[in-house]
Parts: C-alpha cells; structure tokens; sequence
C-alpha cells in the first residue's frame, strides 16, 4: 500500500473500462432518481421524499457477493460498505470507537 486513502487506490486499480462501466451505471442510476422526483415531487417540496434508491444497511447481505455489509459512524450519518468489493477484505475502523480510545 501506497499510503493513499482506500479510494484512492481502488481507483488506480480501476480499468478505463470499469471506469467507463461504472460513470454510465452512476448516470443511469442518478438519472432515474431525478426522473422519479421530476413525476412525483410537487411544489412545494415535503419535508421528506420519496425514496427512489436502493438503500443497503449495515449487517445485511451485500447483493452482489452475499458479504456481510460493515458499516463506518460518523457524527451526522452512516456509511454502509461492502468490504469484499470495496476495500479487498479490510473492514474499516469504527471511527466512534477510535474516539474512545483515544
């Protein structure tokens, strides 16, 4: 490892193809979610809406290998990750842990 952030690495190891595969994946996905909000969302906006995305939570099967999705705290929100497919095997620390131990 080059000391470069997780992300940053999969991304160097990433192909021009995969990149190509995942930029038209992230445009038809996003793409849907706008169209979505365009048919069903009026003025003024809700307070809450409607949810369009595929949303996977911590502890559940991940859908494309069947890993147990890990899961990153922080203060205002979560992150869910599959460690198989995102990081190569490593789950990542719990950052309200790392606090406590400090």
């Amino acid at each position: 490892m080059d000391g470069a952030p997780v992300a940053v690495q999969a991304r160097r190891r990433c192909e021009r193809r995969g990149r190509a595969t995942l930029r038209a994946a992230i445009l038809d996905v996003l793409g849907g979610a706008i169209e979505h909000y365009e048919r069903v969302v009026e003025l003024p906006i809700p307070d809450k809406l409607p949810l369009p995305l595929q949303v996977h939570r911590h502890e559940e099967p991940c859908p494309r290998c069947g890993t147990t999705l890990e899961a990153v705290h922080y203060e205002s929100y979560v992150m869910a990750y599959c460690p198989e497919e995102q990081t190569g095997g490593k789950v990542l620390k719990d950052r309200r842990l790392s606090r406590l131990l400090k």
